[in-house]
């Protein structure tokens, strides 16, 4: 905006032209407040756009997650089309594909359960410090308590026999020069402790 020149031609028109001068003085003092008005609707507009990013960021997390879990189970998922026959678990040790059981020509053996380590002797090496053992089949617990004459495979085996947990126990000699001699529990559904 530009002043015109002033004229003064008159007393009449002075008051006309000092009312410009003092126009645009105040308009020129208003500059000052008009940026920070605009600088704040900038803030307010940023603001508004971080909000709406941070939403967008805790959506890409999510779905990073579920691309994780994605990964981990590597996209394997299993099914049974009937699941009274057959029923299938994903372990995540197969690899991808489709396979088909059509006939089933035996049944399964129960699972069983041994030592991870091997005892020298199944008569002699004590099998626990204090004797004082548990055997857990689904929601039942069996104490089995050994003296000392028991606490050894011969005798835990026999204690495991005669719990009464519908499990039937065995040693094994694997025949090694050390650490021959393992316990078996034939089926397995539980825990020793």
């Amino acid at each position: 905006m530009s002043i015109t020149p002033l004229k003064f031609t008159g007393i009449s028109s002075f008051s006309e032209d000092f009312q410009t001068i003092l126009t645009r003085a105040v308009s020129i003092a208003s500059v000052p407040i008009q940026q920070m008005q605009n600088s704040q609707t900038d803030l307010l507009s940023k603001k508004q756009s971080l909000a709406g990013l941070r939403t967008a960021m805790a959506d890409l997390a999510v779905a990073l997650e579920g691309l994780g879990r994605v990964g981990k189970e590597r996209g394997l998922t299993v099914s049974s089309t009937n699941v009274n026959r057959v029923a299938v678990t994903n372990s995540g040790a197969a690899t991808s594909g489709t396979y088909l059981i059509k006939e089933i020509t035996s049944i399964a053996q129960p699972a069983g359960e041994s030592l991870q380590t091997g005892l020298d002797t199944a008569d002699a090496t004590v099998v626990d410090g204090d004797g004082e053992l548990k055997l857990v089949m689904g929601t039942s617990t069996f104490a089995i308590s050994l003296t000392s004459e028991t606490n050894n495979l011969n005798g835990l085996r026999a204690a495991i026999n005669a719990a009464g947990a519908g499990v039937t126990a065995s040693i094994i000699n694997s025949g090694a020069a050390s650490g021959a001699y393992y316990l078996e529990r034939v089926p397995y559904s539980g825990d020793l402790a």
